[in-house]
């Protein structure tokens, strides 16, 4: 063996152990990390108060910390993640978000295509326009029974496409923007709350697992394509006496005649008469 090669196989075993050194970051801010240090980060977790200006923490770790895959922000204090603030992370594959947190900013986690999970903290209020969208891993969305969420921006989960199961939406719910969870095409049921007064447009649209559909008591209009594409929606339960009002364009690309509708026993006959519901499978 060379002197050559002897020696460049210690420079690589040196280059090793110092990656290895640098894979875990506990820290307050990221901030007060070495340049050398964030380029090696593999897992990362903050305990401090984050920050969100031109070269905070935020910023530092979308654009500095690239091979991190696991980020731990459970014990951070922070209310805000700001917009675009991991935006096309690709190698980040786990997110446990602050306890404290109240808004999601737009597209904040846009295309983060590895992370398989996602869970809501208790104190979250806001979610923004296309702040999960692309998210095309993940496969669980958590959301507390204790949550305020109060409103989910414009596709905030379109194309999510193995979120799965059955998703409920908190009581404290009153709006959801368009195309919300568009093309979530593993999406087995949802239910929404009685707080909600409008389904807007292709809220569900390309949902094409979705098979049940919960529509609490508030709930008074249903825009254009909210379901469109739904193919295999089989059932939808309205709590509303009054049938809400429905754009004609709402189930687009489904058959209403496959559709059960199960409305309050004294609201059937205006169910009867009421365009678009009328063409679906009426009982009480």
């Amino acid at each position: 063996m060379t002197r050559k090669t002897v020696l460049a196989i210690l420079l690589v075993c040196i280059s090793g152990i110092q990656s290895t050194q640098a894979q875990t970051i506990n820290a307050d801010n990221i901030t007060s990390i070495s340049p050398e240090e964030k380029a090696t980060a593999v897992e990362v977790r903050l305990t401090g108060t984050l920050s969100n200006g031109s070269n905070g923490d935020f910023r530092q770790l979308r654009d500095l910390c690239h091979n991190m895959t696991t980020l731990d922000l459970s014990q951070a204090r922070c209310t805000d993640i700001p917009k675009n603030a991991f935006h096309s992370r690709h190698q980040l594959h786990t997110l446990i978000l602050p306890l404290t947190l109240r808004t999601i900013g737009s597209q904040a986690l846009f295309a983060c295509d590895h992370i398989k999970e996602i869970s809501l903290p208790n104190h979250l209020e806001d979610i923004g326009a296309s702040a999960f969208s692309m998210c095309r891993n993940i496969r669980h969305l958590n959301i507390p029974t204790q949550s305020r969420l109060a409103h989910i921006g414009s596709y905030a989960f379109k194309g999510c496409q193995n979120l799965r199961g059955t998703i409920t939406l908190p009581h404290t719910l009153y709006s959801i923007d368009d195309g919300a969870f568009e093309g979530c095409r593993r999406l087995k049921r949802i239910v929404l709350p009685h707080s909600l007064r409008t389904i807007s447009t292709n809220t569900f649209s390309k949902c094409t697992s979705l098979s049940r559909v919960d529509i609490g008591s508030n709930t008074d209009s249903i825009g254009p394509c909210a379901f469109s594409h739904c193919t295999k929606l089989r059932h939808i339960t309205v709590a509303n006496s009054v049938p809400p009002t429905i754009d004609q364009s709402a189930f687009a690309g489904t058959d209403p005649s496959k559709i059960t509708l199960q409305v309050p026993p004294s609201s059937i006959e205006a169910y009867r008469k009421s365009p678009i519901w009328k063409e679906l499978k009426i009982r009480q």
